[in-house]
């Protein structure tokens, strides 16, 4: 086969056929051969008839051999780094959710367009869990008009189980990013089909004025292969340049493997990174390292890092695949043209895929390179992506595409190019490129990237400054102001008994910490005469004074509307005396963003209420806007659980609001009573499967209908566990179902359950959600909006056909197993081989909770 073809060629042509020519240099400005649409390289041969098995279901409760790879892509998003010199910040929507195995190691590929008129520096970090990669930050862009960078951030000896990967920057504030991606991918060092090993440097400062190849210091590591396996080696440097190119190129048992022009003479200090494919690599322990030289003038470098990728050009849940072409081109078409093509082959029932591609490049008279990655003619996220615009010579680019929901079989990975520009002798020119596409059985985690619009993967301490003011509110009869302590108690339960902290411990698996940074009050309405009868003195329900009461907000007087508006600004203005409200704007922006406090003004009143508002106030003597959680709330009972309960779930109902930011799921298309806190807070109830999901705080076992044989699943319970079923559909992406089985343990006294039945309290069994996720298509933004979610609602069933948002029945019922309840329940998964014919049975036996969707 060609495979044992493709090894013969390394051995024999490691040292001539892989050390390409010297390309021209870039005042050579016609340079190459003009591209033509007939310049493809060669394909992989398919595999022999009787090679390939047939379409591999994921294995519930099983870890996918070939490691783990989840990840986001968007184009066209921009995000301004406003005020963003001093604070590291997240940066909306580049965040996902990584899987591994106990001792996995980690690779993070980031890739973002980052632009600005000035030279300061951009730095890029990545946090796992809270805590920074290596090798730290990253000064990502300074200066210079070539726009994509990319770098690998890495982490070693995970821990089984979910890890939140956020990217954050700092800089420039004047700054902006667009087309941007984040992948996550894990495997183990040393086991498994995929295999991952990484080495890095940080706040190390190397420098060279060699014209000879020399050692970069600490680029080497070891790599064992026990079969033959193909090499994805990645190179990332933070590094600059004077008068001369910067040139790396990687060694394979010390043998040269491609010579890449990192850097032109005179770059700025900046990130690059670059991909390698090496084909078939024989077994036994390899050794991986790269080395550096300067075509006259210093290079420097500071942080880097390696990474080597290996595995079997096709295995059982993925692969690697790829190409190496040494050719110089020149491109002038403003047209999409054909660059490279490639026939990827997979098994596994549906997949997701990284198509990296790493090039030497440079344009002239104004001319703008971009880049595209179609699949079987569909583009790969984040779809057309600029590559570079007068960059002044030859560098290195490297951009990561992303394709999911890959059937079984052949695919067409076809990379085009083209140059735009207002000039007609623009020019682009394309030297030496690799393609290394690897594919993975897609991860239930993935599915948080990200379904639901302004929801992301995320964690960490959210801290909460609590005002406490009584506006002897009329509602619910006279009600005394909260005793000294009281609403602390609320926030973190020091007495016992349920609280704000411990509600998003549990509901998060841990990721989220809400926490009092201060609570102050309770202060009392203004009377600044004493006299009760003057206008200025807002007391004995003051604010009420125009209310209609029974009417709604809608139909409620202006006057009335005024008052309220004057009572937000009576508490501010109260707590101002005690607060340094500018002093949490730890980004100078003039706003108090969440990530920096929330604030909640509380007060008691004789029935609930709670709004996540905002507005501009006097504070510290200048104006500033303060979002707050406006927050009526009912004293605690003689017993402090009743009413301390429904305080908790309103407060929490209001910080998923302004911390996660949830949407409200009571209403008729998206009633979910009691099923989520969105919904009723009267138990303090968990959130709903899906905001969990787009959040990272749940681990899904993803199955992909088309081709699951029917088969038994155990499902523990989600509260204790974070694991529940995702069903889903390559042929219909934005209709998924969620199956959790939720368990009450009665020995939970003061835990916070999950609600299984309206009006009777928690009660145990299953419960299926169906989510409606619909792409909007604004401007080439793969948007999620949750358009209707709701839970299962009938009792007794042993059968559930599961309906789609339009009414057509999924491929896969749910039966009930031998157990209804308990902390482990099993459930059967059928194929329906008529799914339109599938008709629901009620059992008297019943799974508790499940029911008829779409009916």
């Amino acid at each position: 086969m060609r495979r044992i073809a493709l090894a013969a060629a390394f051995l024999l042509c490691s040292t001539a056929c892989l050390e390409p020519d010297e390309p021209d240099g870039p005042g050579d400005e016609l340079a190459g051969d003009e591209l033509a649409g007939d310049e493809l390289a060669s394909d992989e041969a398919p595999p022999a008839p009787g090679d390939a098995p047939g379409a591999i279901p994921l294995l519930v409760g099983t870890d996918n051999p070939f490691g783990t790879l989840s990840g986001a892509a968007y184009a066209n998003t921009w995000q301004w780094n406003t005020n963003g010199q001093n604070v590291w910040r997240t940066i909306p929507q580049l965040s996902t959710v990584a899987y591994a195995r106990a001792g996995d190691q980690l690779e993070v590929d980031v890739s973002a367009d980052i632009n600005s008129n000035s030279s300061a520096p951009v730095s890029l970090r990545v946090l796992v869990d809270g805590v920074v990669a290596a090798p730290n930050d990253v000064v990502f862009r300074s200066g210079g008009a070539s726009r994509v960078r990319s770098f690998r951030f890495v982490q070693s000896n995970l821990t089984a189980g979910r890890h939140i990967v956020e990217v954050q920057w700092r800089g420039d504030p004047g700054a902006t990013i667009t087309d941007h991606q984040v992948s996550a991918r894990t495997a183990a060092p040393s086991w498994g089909e995929g295999r991952l090993i990484t080495t890095w440097l940080a706040d190390s400062l190397s420098t060279t004025t060699s014209t000879a190849w020399n050692d970069l210091n600490g680029m080497w590591l070891l790599s064992y292969n026990d079969v033959p396996r193909d090499l994805v080696i990645t190179g990332s440097f933070e590094a600059e340049s004077t008068s001369g190119y910067v040139r790396v190129r990687p060694l394979v048992d010390g043998v040269p493997v491609g010579d890449t022009y990192l850097l032109p003479p005179n770059a700025a200090r900046g990130a690059r990174s670059f991909v390698y494919h090496v084909s078939n690599v024989a077994a036994g322990l390899h050794s991986v390292s790269f080395q550096w030289a300067v075509d006259g003038g210093t290079a420097r470098i500071w942080d880097r890092s390696l990474t080597v990728y290996s595995g079997p050009w096709l295995g059982s849940r993925g692969g690697i695949s790829g190409q190496t072409t040494y050719a110089s081109t020149t491109l002038s078409t403003s047209t999409w043209t054909p660059l490279t093509e490639h026939t990827v082959y997979t098994y596994a029932s549906t997949e997701i895929s990284t198509i990296t591609l790493s090039t030497e490049a440079y344009t002239t008279y104004g001319g703008e390179l971009y880049a595209r990655v179609l699949v079987d003619g569909l583009p790969a996220q984040p779809g057309d992506v600029l590559v570079t615009q007068q960059s002044g010579g030859y560098q290195a680019h490297t951009l990561t595409f992303m394709i999911r929901n890959l059937a079984p079989g052949a695919h067409q990975f076809r990379v085009e190019v083209m140059v735009a520009g207002s000039s007609s002798r623009r020019r682009a020119y394309i030297r030496d490129r690799n393609l290394a596409i690897i594919h993975n059985q897609r991860h239930g985690v993935d599915f948080a990237s990200t379904p639901l619009v302004g929801q992301q993967p995320r964690q960490g301490t959210y801290n909460v400054v609590a005002i406490c003011f009584d506006p002897q509110s009329p509602i619910g009869g006279p009600v005394a102001p909260f005793a000294p302590g009281e609403l602390m108690q609320t926030l973190v339960g020091w007495d016992g008994h349920k609280n704000v902290y411990d509600w998003f411990v549990e509901a998060s698996g841990g990721q989220l910490q809400v926490t009092p940074l201060a609570v102050v009050g309770c202060y009392q309405p203004p009377c600044p005469t004493g006299n009760l009868e003057d206008e200025s003195c807002h007391r004995n329900g003051w604010y009420w004074r125009n209310w209609i009461p029974g009417a709604p907000w809608d139909q409620q007087p202006q006057s009335h509307k005024d008052d309220i508006l004057q009572m937000q600004q009576d508490a501010i203005a109260a707590a101002d005396a005690d607060l340094h409200f500018h002093g949490y704007d730890t980004n100078g922006d003039n706003t108090i963003s969440p990530t920096e406090a929330l604030i909640v003004v509380a007060k008691p009143q004789g029935s609930l209420f709670g709004q996540w508002t905002g507005g501009t106030f006097t504070v510290d003597g200048s104006a500033m806007h303060v979002p707050f959680i406006d927050a009526y709330l009912e004293p605690d009972d003689a017993d402090a659980s009743n009413e301390r309960t429904r305080r908790v779930g309103l407060l929490a109902h209001e910080l998923s609001h302004a911390i996660l930011g949830a949407d409200d799921l009571y209403g008729s298309s998206a009633g979910s009573n009691p099923y989520s806190i969105m919904s009723m807070i009267s138990w303090a109830q968990h959130l709903d499967p899906a905001h969990k999901l787009a959040n990272g705080m749940v681990t899904p076992t993803a199955i992909e209908m088309e081709t699951w044989s029917t088969a038994a699943v155990t499902l523990p319970d989600v509260e204790s566990s974070g694991e529940l079923l995702l069903l889903y559909s390559r042929n219909r992406p934005f209709d998924v179902f969620l199956v959790e089985n939720r368990w009450v343990d009665s020995s939970n006294q003061d835990g916070f359950e999950i609600e299984n039945a309206g009006g009777a309290g928690p009660q145990s069994g299953i419960v299926v959600w169906r989510v409606g996720l619909w792409n909007l298509g604004w401007s080439g933004v793969t948007n999620r909006l949750i358009r209707n979610i709701a839970p299962s609602s009938e009792q007794g069933v042993n059968r559930l056909c599961l309906k789609y948002t339009d009414g057509i029945t999924a491929p896969v019922a749910i039966e009930r197993g031998a157990s209804p309840n308990g902390d482990a329940v099993t459930i059967s998964l059928v194929r329906m081989t008529n799914p339109s014919a599938c008709q629901d049975v009620d059992n008297d036996g019943g799974l508790g909770g499940l029911g008829g969707l779409g009916r």
